[in-house]
């Protein structure tokens, strides 16, 4: 009866190695998905930041179908942003704004020129956006409508 198989100090030893081999592999990958989502959180975490102290305020909305149309906007907080708008009116048309930079504190208006899709008898809202996410701003008062 010659057996022949592998020692059992070998076996040890091969186990052993499948074992740290797999453990490296799983180490590798778990500090690469730790690496990106620590990174992605940052950069989300920084933006938060940045833009915890933005905000506008719709001040008013001048509908005149000529070239002085559009959404005038203040910047109400201490970040400089870029503001887009859109003026929406009651049979579902809409007159897109030019996004423009207004600096904190001050104001400027998102132009919407030669706007004849709405007029002020068919205002229903106006919407302003900023590239701080979350940070807009709402009109649907008509008396601040021209």
């Amino acid at each position: 009866m010659d057996n022949k198989g592998i020692s059992p100090l070998i076996a040890a030893v091969l186990l052993i190695a499948f074992t740290v081999a797999i453990a490296t592999v799983i180490m590798g990958w778990m500090s690469t998905t730790t690496r990106t989502t620590t990174g992605t959180i940052t950069t989300k975490t920084a933006t938060a930041v940045d833009c915890s102290d933005a905000s506008v305020q719709i001040k008013h909305v001048y509908i005149n179908n000529n070239s002085s149309d559009g959404i005038f906007v203040c910047n109400t907080g201490f970040k400089d942003l870029t503001v887009d708008g859109v003026i929406y009116s009651t049979t579902g048309a809409t007159c897109d704004g030019t996004a423009v930079s207004i600096s904190a504190g001050a104001c400027g208006m998102v132009s919407s020129p030669s706007c004849s899709a709405v007029n002020a008898s068919t205002f229903d809202r106006a919407v302003v956006s900023t590239d701080c996410g979350g940070v807009t701003d709402t009109l649907t008062d008509s008396s601040y409508v021209n």
